[in-house]
């Protein structure tokens, strides 16, 4: 009994598709809801711009501490005077000629945060997706 070369064909190019719809199935992230995007809750954005305030304030201590002691400072030495928003961790290194910082929410699966360094601009982030 001869096949068909055309029934070869259409068998493998079936198995090819199945086999690759379990692959692309299995590599496909799973759908994440950030906390902070255009459908945010106010509690959420309530938190995000707690974390942002936050940002700001460091930067305007470490601009401060760089006039007036002529280096950046680690944050034990900034006396920092708020609070860090429920969630978020805030991560400063430095070493005294410059510093880079981030303020990150631990709460959100895009893990969204906050950047900045000795430039004084803030930068936002969240995981690729």
């Amino acid at each position: 009994m001869r096949i068909a070369p055309f029934v070869l064909l259409a068998v493998a190019a079936l198995g090819y598709a199945g086999l690759r719809q379990k692959v692309t199935a299995a590599a496909a992230p799973q759908a994440t809801a950030c906390l902070h995007g255009d459908d945010e809750l106010p509690d959420q954005r309530a938190r995000r711009v707690g974390a942002l305030t936050l940002a700001r304030h460091v930067n305007t201590l470490q601009a401060s501490a760089a006039s007036k002691a002529g280096s950046y400072q680690p944050v034990t030495g900034l006396g920092v005077s708020m609070p860090i928003p429920e969630g978020f961790r805030l991560q400063l290194t430095t070493d005294g000629a410059s510093y880079l910082f981030s303020i990150k929410d631990s709460l959100d699966p895009c893990m969204f945060a906050y950047f900045s360094d000795q430039t004084g601009i803030i930068l936002v982030g969240r995981v690729i997706q």
